[in-house]
């Protein structure tokens, strides 16, 4: 991928990811820990039908809080515009991941932090954005204080963390998001 494919790939994310991501506060640029549970099963909605089973697996996906949000959206404007000191300097990969991503040491302290909990890192990322993580449900649930529980959802059932995950408060600016617990949001309408 050329620098500049990475530049404008990195620029439709940010631009998207405070309304997907629903965790930018409004007052600034930079983003903390907003755990989440589906909707349906914080008000009532959904009905729990059982306990998940315990031993089995789930697959997670921690996203990292990129630690310069705001210096980076500026840069990317200034990447765009005629006339400003940073107009089409384009920095590589690395370069990037140097300045605006995650540091070493804070992917390092989440990986620490998972392996302590018995789950498994299956997966790290060049630029520190995600770590994937896999284990069974009860350690999950134990590592993230929830109770992983299938809930039925007019004629769909779903599993879901039966209300916000957890974690420690060394890692509140740290882990923006977690996905995984629940797969609610898979749910697709008949016909």
């Amino acid at each position: 991928m050329s620098t500049l494919s990475l530049v404008l790939a990195m620029a439709s994310v940010l631009v998207a990811w405070p309304m997907r991501s629903q965790v930018l506060s409004t007052s600034s640029y930079s983003m903390t820990f907003r755990p989440y549970t589906p909707q349906a099963v914080q008000n009532g909605t959904a009905q729990r039908v059982d306990h998940y089973d315990p031993n089995q697996m789930l697959r997670l996906t921690l996203g990292l809080q990129p630690p310069h949000v705001a210096e980076e959206r500026q840069f990317l404007q200034d990447l765009g515009t005629k006339g400003k000191p940073g107009f089409h300097q384009f920095p590589s990969s690395e370069e990037w991941t140097k300045r605006f991503d995650p540091s070493v040491d804070d992917e390092q302290a989440v990986v620490d932090w998972l392996t302590a909990q018995g789950l498994t890192v299956t997966r790290r990322y060049p630029n520190r954005l995600l770590v994937d993580a896999e284990g069974t449900v009860g350690l999950i649930e134990k590592a993230f204080q929830v109770t992983v529980n299938t809930y039925r959802f007019g004629p769909r059932t779903f599993f879901s963390n039966d209300r916000d995950p957890k974690i420690p408060a060394n890692l509140i600016n740290i882990i923006h998001s977690i996905a995984g617990l629940n797969n609610f949001g898979m749910l697709h309408p008949n016909g």
